[in-house]
């Protein structure tokens, strides 16, 4: 998996965390996770713990890497922040999503899925969105314009990913998204555009993502230079996403707006980074939320939708017990 957080956003977070006054360990997402959050969380009975986990685990290996972590947990009975293995899964499988937010009547790119690369070219106006089924991070995400590029791009996506390949219909436009907040209800959070030098055509690929040092970071606008009434409709638009698709607690949803305005749903982020230049953490940040704000915030509408669903999850058995967060 090449997608990770790096060690500094980490720190960061933990520093967040103690500044919200709670008792913190950093433990790694890997084979020995429970060993050691049995060792970190203190018990409330023999089968809960009187604590929660940040998850920030964005998977090792395999497929639905998002859903590792959390179904570790929900087996051990764990509380954790974001989404359930359910809603992550519907949110990474970029097809399973789309079907969904067509089910529910939102507006998404005609699409066309390739479940090998010998398939006929879909029925669909050049220029194409080609992207894997499952991935994040916009890994292979590419434009492409004419047949012969199509296929040589499918085929190399089922070389290097091992999976289908969504074809899309390209929006010529703006790119927009929208970071999602708790759960009861969902708050969207102000519209933020990314600005991109090369016009409507522009696409947010990895590479604008992630650029090398001394490249140009795309500029993020926020919030958005857009009509009210269109801002409205786009954040009901990513709250319904979000609800949806089963995503907890927070998200982003990402959007291409066309030549008259009209948005169209690309996809949702059930584990939007948290990075402190992330366009989720300059949403809040606009919102008036702060960076340690928010990391507590996260951990805060968890808390509420575990005892919203069970009012005694966190009850201590006696005084001596107390939360620790991870």
């Amino acid at each position: 998996n090449r997608e990770w957080y790096p060690e500094e956003t980490i720190n960061i977070v933990v520093n967040a965390l103690k500044w919200g006054g709670h008792d913190v360990d950093l433990i790694a997402a890997d084979r020995h996770l429970l060993t050691k959050l049995n060792k970190f969380l203190p018990k409330l009975s023999k089968r809960r713990p009187n604590g929660i986990v940040l998850n920030l685990a964005l998977g090792v290996q395999g497929k639905c890497r998002y859903t590792h972590v959390p179904a570790i947990l929900e087996v051990a009975g764990i509380p954790y922040t974001g989404s359930s293995p359910m809603g992550h899964a519907l949110a990474q499988d970029k097809v399973i999503a789309k079907q969904v937010f067509k089910s529910n009547g939102l507006p998404t790119p005609d699409y066309r899925v390739f479940l090998s690369p010998e398939l006929e070219p879909p029925h669909l106006k050049y220029p194409v969105i080609v992207k894997p089924r499952g991935e994040a991070a916009s890994f292979g995400l590419k434009i492409v314009n004419n047949d012969q590029s199509l296929s040589e791009t499918v085929s190399q996506l089922f070389t290097e990913y091992k999976q289908p390949a969504l074809v899309e219909q390209f929006i010529e436009g703006r790119e927009v998204n929208v970071a999602v907040l708790g759960n009861h209800p969902p708050k969207a959070l102000p519209v933020l555009e990314l600005k991109m030098d090369n016009g409507p055509r522009a696409i947010y690929n990895y590479e604008a993502k992630f650029p090398r040092s001394g490249e140009k970071r795309v500029k993020m606008i926020c919030p958005a230079k857009l009509p009210s009434e269109t801002t409205a409709y786009i954040q009901e638009l990513a709250v319904q996403a979000f609800q949806v698709l089963n995503v907890y607690d927070f998200g982003r949803v990402d959007f291409r707006l066309d030549k008259y305005n009209r948005p169209f749903l690309l996809e949702m982020n059930s584990m939007a980074s948290i990075n402190p230049h992330s366009s989720f953490v300059t949403a809040a940040k606009t919102a008036g939320i702060f960076y340690n704000q928010l990391i507590n915030r996260i951990i805060e509408v968890a808390v509420e939708r575990y005892s919203m669903e069970e009012p005694d999850f966190f009850k201590p058995l006696n005084n001596n017990n107390h939360n620790t967060e991870l």
